[in-house]
């Protein structure tokens, strides 16, 4: 009887920390090329003094830039989960509206974009509580580029060796 009740205590803890509202938070910046990666909440990349975040070492800061988080991208009815704007210091800090987000495996997709950048796709797993996404847009054409799943690229390759 005791362990049943931790366990259904348990079960109710772990429902409530998934309710508690995850924040998909990070930084966009000019870079060589387009990537995003998981860095240290500590580890600031925007300048020498931790205070120029307009020109900083790493490239200059990404304003406006579209952040868009896909849950089961290469599904037909994939959903977005949170979707936002960075700041004027090429900061975002999006609430995902995602159930366990955080502790349980699901399947994401970042998407960033901004006019006059190479936009960037890639799958991710949400940092952890003292982490966040720093992402590189290259400079250039605009857009992602070849968006088609690998599926679909097989299927337009197969085309003209299908029987009609």
């Amino acid at each position: 009887m005791r362990a049943w009740l931790m366990l259904v205590w348990s079960l109710a803890g772990l429902g409530l920390v998934g309710c508690a509202g995850y924040r998909l938070q990070g930084q966009v910046v000019q870079g060589m090329g387009s990537s995003v990666r998981v860095v240290a909440d500590k580890e600031d990349r925007s300048g020498d003094d931790g205070k120029d975040t307009t020109t900083g070492a790493f490239g200059s800061v990404v304003a406006g830039a579209q952040v868009t988080l896909v849950l089961d991208p290469s599904r037909a009815s994939r959903e977005v989960v949170a979707q936002g704007v960075t700041d004027p210091d090429g900061r975002f800090d999006l609430p995902v509206d995602l159930p366990g987000v955080g502790f349980l495996m699901h399947d994401l997709q970042l998407i960033v974009q901004r006019k006059g950048f190479v936009g960037v796709q890639q799958s991710i797993e949400p940092p952890g509580a003292d982490e966040r996404l720093y992402v590189e847009l290259e400079a250039g054409r605009d857009g992602l580029g070849d968006t088609r799943s690998f599926l679909e690229q097989t299927l337009q390759d197969a085309e003209p060796y299908l029987e009609r």
